[in-house]
This record gives structure tokens, sequence and C-alpha cells, in this order.
């Protein structure tokens, strides 16, 4: 290797293997807040791979070539007869490697940093399953859409508070069945994890006819029950699977 290689290869892998971690760093924080797991972040890193590679190849690229032409290295090296090409081969040949072993890595690393990554998010909604509920949004559990307004930790870590929760029943798969209004509530599981246990207070259900049409549904007049305190087994058995520690053991 050439004087000029050795050069230009290290003035480029001191920033790619920078701005490779802390873009990576920067896709992974996304999920941070929400599943503090070390473990799980490492497989989530590895799945992140493919979209920080070209950030950082493009970013270090830029900082490699801006670095040499601020100090008038670029036109040294042309004054002495080396053409571009010349002076990018190093990279051009590194860039070779890395393709071939970003293809290697999407083939045999990611599909099983996959698999462990869900494997892990099941376990996790298994366990506590609120976790999947994000205030303000719809989130299809089981044949309900659920939204809360607000959703509070309480003193039983496997127990959440939840504020101003709204539900459609959409187990008739042709429309809404129920809407579930609660003013308060809570969310813990079954002792068997089969079923989020849903606790509403001060609320009512309107029961909708699915089979009518849009316009009919606006003109009839719903069948609506208020409750102060109401339980709603969810069914989350699709959940249920082995720890990941044991799913190898037969």
């Amino acid at each position: 290797m050439k004087i000029l290689d050795r050069y230009i290869l290290k003035s480029f892998l001191l920033p790619f293997f920078a701005t490779f971690f802390v873009v990576l760093l920067v896709f992974v924080l996304q999920i941070l807040w929400l599943y503090a797991d070390a473990e799980m972040m490492m497989y989530m890193s590895a799945a992140m791979v493919p979209m920080a590679l070209p950030v950082a190849i493009l970013l270090s690229s830029i900082m490699t070539f801006g670095n040499l032409s601020e100090n008038s290295e670029l036109s040294a090296f042309k004054a002495a007869g080396i053409p571009l090409f010349r002076i990018m081969l190093s990279l051009i040949v590194l860039m070779a490697f890395v393709s071939y072993g970003a293809f290697l890595f999407a083939n045999k690393v990611i599909p099983y940093a996959n698999f462990k990554y869900e494997n892990m998010l099941r376990n996790i909604v298994n366990q506590k399953p609120s976790l999947n509920l994000e205030p303000g949004v719809f989130t299809s559990v089981g044949d309900f859409s659920i939204r809360v307004n607000e959703k509070l930790p309480t003193s039983d870590e496997k127990k959440d508070s939840i504020r101003g929760a709204l539900i459609y029943d959409l187990s008739d798969h042709s429309g809404v069945k129920t809407v579930i209004v609660g003013e308060s509530g809570s969310i813990t599981t079954s002792d068997d994890k089969r079923y989020m246990i849903l606790t509403l207070y001060n609320g009512y259900m309107d029961d909708m006819d699915v089979s009518s049409s849009y316009v009919e549904r606006r003109r009839q007049r719903v069948n609506k029950t208020t409750f102060d305190r109401q339980v709603f087994p969810i069914d989350i058995s699709a959940f249920s699977i082995d720890n990941i520690s044991k799913e190898n053991e037969s």
C-alpha cells in the first residue's frame, strides 16, 4: 500500500467510524425512551446498521475530501500529476469490501437480530401491554382500538393508571360494534398473561347496529349504558410466547 492510499484511508476512516456510531445512536435512541433494555438495544442496533451505514459513508466522504480541499492537498496531488480517480481508488476498494460485508450482514445477522428483537418486544408487551399505548394515539389491541389521553405509572410496576379512555370494539369486523368511554381507569394483565385487564370508572357504552348503513346508524337511537366501574378483559394471547431465554429449549 502506497503512502497516498494510507493517508486517504486514515483521513476517511476516523470520521467514518465517528459518524457511523453517532448516526446509529441517533436511530437507536428513538426507542430508548420506550424500551430501555440493553439486550434489546443491541438487537435493535443491528437492524439499524443498513440505515446508518450510507449516512456515515456520505458524511465521512464529505468531511475527508472537504478537509483535503480546504488544506489545498487536492491541488497538490493534481499538481503532482495524480488524477482524482487515483486519489479515490483506495476508498473505492474499501467501499467494495464494505458493500460485501454489508451484504453478508444483511443476509446473516439482521434476520437473526430482528427475530430476537421481535421476540423480546412481544414478551415485554405480554408482561405489560400498556407500554404499547401512546397517549393521544389510537392503538390496536386484539379486536379493540384504544386511545387514552394520559397514562401514569403506579406503585405496582405491572399496572398503569389511565385518564380519558376511548375504546372502539371492532370484533364484528364490519364496523364499530361498541363505543366505550371512561373518565379514568387502570391497565394490568391476568395471571395467565392471556388477557389485558382494562378497568374503567365513570363511563358509558354505546352499542351500534353494524348491520345498518352509516346514514341509518346516525339516525337511529343507540343503546347507551352508563357504569361506575366496568372491567374489560382484552385477549392478547397472540402476544403470548415463551421468554427469549427459553426459546431454544424443547
